[in-house]
């Protein structure tokens, strides 16, 4: 069995939608602000990369792109290096 990502809930627009598919809002506290709130694991994405990369390396390509363009770009050479590695 393959786990693949929705990406619906990863992309960069923002919908002002309250419900339905691909629409999770982030939960606010009092001493939290949204942008405090991580939406995607990080380490989860990088092992959904690892796990896809021999059976389905176009999802793994994603995964690396959408960590090192959106998610995680302090480390983006890093990401890239990874895509390189894909071939």
């Amino acid at each position: 069995m393959e786990f693949i990502p929705n990406f619906e809930d990863t992309s960069s627009e923002k919908s002002n939608d309250s419900g339905g598919k691909g629409t999770a809002q982030p939960v606010e506290s009092a001493d939290s602000t949204p942008s405090e709130i991580p939406s995607v694991s990080v380490p989860a994405m990088d092992v959904i990369a690892s796990i896809n990369e021999k059976k389905n390396p176009e999802l793994a390509r994603k995964c690396l792109r959408a960590l090192a363009d959106q998610y995680d770009t302090m480390r983006k050479g890093y990401w890239e290096f990874q895509m390189e590695k894909l071939g």
